[in-house]
């Protein structure tokens, strides 16, 4: 699955490669992951923000706090979600700055 996900198959395909690989072993998917943060395919970006919301808060947080700026819809939706999530003093004032 990590393949897929760094292939340059379908974005949606990807995506869900990435997912999968992240919910099996978080850890070897932590590089790959950072890297779809870039990806131009929005579908990867939103994937690596969800893998995103399960990692420790203040990595959680300035991962997060970066896709508010993204120009694609569904990854600030993803981004928000993750803040609203960690639902910690800093991520409601990341979430209300922007």
């Amino acid at each position: 699955m990590e393949t897929i996900a760094a292939s340059r198959a379908d974005p949606e395909l990807r995506g869900a490669a990435l997912e999968a690989t992240s919910a099996l072993d978080a850890l070897e998917a932590h590089a790959l992951v950072i890297q779809s943060l870039a990806d131009r395919a929005e579908a990867l970006r939103c994937a690596a923000l969800l893998a995103i919301s399960t990692y420790p808060e203040q990595e959680c947080l300035t991962l997060s706090e970066r896709g508010l700026d993204d120009p694609e819809f569904c990854v600030r939706a993803q981004a928000i979600e993750n803040l609203e999530k960690l639902s910690s003093r800093a991520a409601i004032l990341a979430s209300c700055t922007r």
